[in-house]
């Protein structure tokens, strides 16, 4: 497999973006994949492993993650969502069946509702059309934490909130948090917060 750093992408998107993406696999159909929050190019790395033998399909980091560039001015997801359908469009992949999670639901919605013509599924995982202010004041502390550097604390309450029964009785909080720590960082604290930024202005009460 080609990993592609693409430098030569049109510029003419809302908020440039050069993505760093991984496109592959065998079949007519093709599947993309949208990460979430603070999740990068290998979040659905073991999904379009599996269905690459029957499909192609294509990973990719959003903006402001990973090695995905652009001029590191605001977000929005209207301008995700454009960007990525930019990427699709370059390469000649529309329609397309998307797969996505979390912040990923967003853009997917987003690029669905600007784009109809260009997505034939959406399988949405973990997603809400609006957050309420409880959501967002605990994304804001998670937040708060990363920005104070007050890693075992943060690792400690993602343990905590965001993970089932399940999880906790395969690894310990210690476990979780040993492992995260040496865990490569992936996204900037400044990233971090156009991205945070742009998920808690989403609002799609209006039009879902």
């Amino acid at each position: 497999l080609k990993l592609f750093k693409v430098m030569d992408m049109p510029t003419h998107q809302n908020n440039k973006a050069n993505f760093h993406y991984q496109l592959y696999g065998t079949g007519n159909d093709v599947i993309v994949f949208i990460a979430g929050y603070t999740c990068g190019i290998e979040q659905f790395r073991e999904q379009a492993d599996a269905l690459s033998k029957t499909h192609r399909v294509l990973i990719f980091d959003n903006q402001a993650i990973g090695q995905t560039t652009d001029n590191n001015e605001a977000l929005t997801i209207d301008q995700m969502a454009e960007n990525t359908h930019q990427l699709l469009s370059a390469l000649s992949l529309t329609p397309v069946s998307i797969v996505a999670y979390a912040m990923g639901t967003f853009i997917a919605l987003a690029l669905a509702r600007r784009h109809p013509q260009s997505v034939c599924k959406l399988v949405l995982i973990g997603g809400v059309i609006t957050f309420s202010d409880q959501a967002k004041t605990a994304i804001n502390r998670l937040f708060y934490l990363r920005q104070s550097a007050a890693k075992k604390q943060l690792y400690k309450t993602l343990y905590e909130q965001c993970f089932g029964s399940r999880f906790k009785a395969r690894v310990s909080c210690d476990q979780f948090t040993t492992e995260m720590t040496q865990a490569r960082e992936l996204q900037s604290v400044f990233d971090q917060q156009r991205q945070l930024q742009a998920l808690l202005a989403f609002n799609a009460n209006e039009w879902v």
